[in-house]
């Protein structure tokens, strides 16, 4: 079979295999069938061919987005909860407070707020763009910057509070107010103890930086029922057929089960990481929402999971689908590039701690007083979903 008939069989099934790079694996799967082919009706070595070239790209595909998607519905459980700055906080929770509420503020309002406010955009820099305001007095050579990311960096929030400082400073309000003009918050709101926002400051940031670290989940290949599939799943008789059909039955499944065990890990090694550096004893003693945090953090973790899985049956089944507005992610974070190297694992099982904006808190159980601390302990294995895959 040539690159083309296979080019053009699987553009009649673009449809269905998810945004798959149909050029680049007709080419492959036209080279895997051709190696393969026999004189059989069925091309069973073939189709299984077929279905092996295109499984990795589809795993990986579905590892990045599974990562991403999980990140950015359990970011977003957090961040909705997590309670702004009121009035009589003080010292550390309103940082806290605020640095919570400067992570929901996406860089498209910051300009839009800015560019209503009269500010013009007068450099360009590497990831963000400069904004200035002329001085409000004449003569004064002080000319008001700020910088806006273009994307979500990793000192994403740090750029935004100090935005919102200069902002407030220039504007004489509270950060408080113009972190609420960037990115309004759900009114009666139950107050929330500074430990407990804490807690859900370290939640956010360990989040982070499992959603931006190299996924590095293990491709363990078709299984002998992904065969089964494809070989029962064609729709013609035709070699082209048959072709097409083992490529989406590869993709799509590859796609299924790098976003499944991608899912599971962002999830499982976020709590893990606020484990080591919070002893679950310390999470018991305060309170989210009438449950303690411990509790409360596992049952987003839940939410996050079956959330990224019915995003992923979405595609699945129409590949324009996008969340509803009220069940899509508050925040998007970029994708991080798929690497099984040994530098990435590294970075990957590392605690967050030494990227922590500011150490967390130390709780006594007991209610008494609260330090900063930046200690944790080694990471400890990801959590693995409980189905026959892990196992076989």
């Amino acid at each position: 079979m040539d690159e083309r008939t296979a080019a053009v069989a699987l553009r009649a099934m673009a449809p269905r295999l998810m945004g798959a790079p149909t050029d680049t694996l007709a080419a492959a799967a036209a080279s895997a069938w051709n190696a393969h082919r026999d004189g059989t009706v069925m091309q069973v070595p073939a189709m299984r061919a077929v279905v092996d070239v295109a499984w990795r790209p589809g795993h990986r595909a579905g590892v990045q987005r599974g990562q991403q998607v999980t990140g950015a519905f359990l970011a977003t459980a957090i961040l909705r909860r997590a309670e702004p700055a009121q009035p009589g906080m003080t010292g550390f929770h309103r940082l806290v407070a605020n640095w919570l509420h400067a992570a929901r503020v996406e860089p498209e309002s910051l300009r839009d707020y800015l560019t209503r406010a009269g500010w013009q955009q007068a450099a360009t820099k590497p990831g963000g763009d400069v904004f200035a305001r002329e001085a409000r007095h004449h003569g004064s050579p002080h000319r008001p910057e700020i910088t806006v990311p273009q994307a979500r960096p990793e000192d994403h929030e740090l750029a935004v509070l100090t935005a919102a400082t200069l902002l407030a400073g220039l504007e004489q309000r509270e950060v408080a107010q113009v972190l609420e003009d960037l990115a309004p918050t759900q009114p009666a709101r139950a107050p929330m103890s500074p430990q407990a926002l804490d807690l859900l400051r370290m939640a956010y940031q360990a989040t982070k930086e499992v959603t931006l670290a190299a996924p590095t989940v293990l491709d363990q290949g078709p299984h002998h029922n992904d065969y089964r599939v494809a070989l029962g799943d064609w729709t013609d008789d035709t070699e082209a057929g048959r072709l097409a059909a083992a490529v989406r039955v590869g993709y799509v499944h590859g796609f299924r089960d790098g976003h499944s065990d991608a899912s599971w890990s962002v999830a499982g090694r976020m709590l893990t990481a606020v484990d080591n550096l919070v002893p679950e004893h310390v999470q018991r003693a305060v309170l989210i929402d009438g449950r303690s945090g411990f509790d409360w953090l596992r049952a987003a973790e839940v939410d996050a999971r079956w959330a990224a899985e019915a995003d992923m049956l979405g595609r699945v089944s129409n590949p324009g689908y996008h969340s509803p507005p009220g069940a899509a992610p508050l925040i998007s974070f970029p994708a991080a590039a798929p690497s099984t190297s040994d530098a990435a694992a590294a970075t990957t099982h590392r605690a967050p701690a030494a990227r922590l904006a500011f150490g967390p808190l130390r709780v006594d159980p007991a209610g008494q007083n609260a330090t900063s601390t930046s200690g944790h302990l080694p990471d400890a294995p990801h959590r693995l979903p409980p189905t026959p895959r892990n196992v076989r």
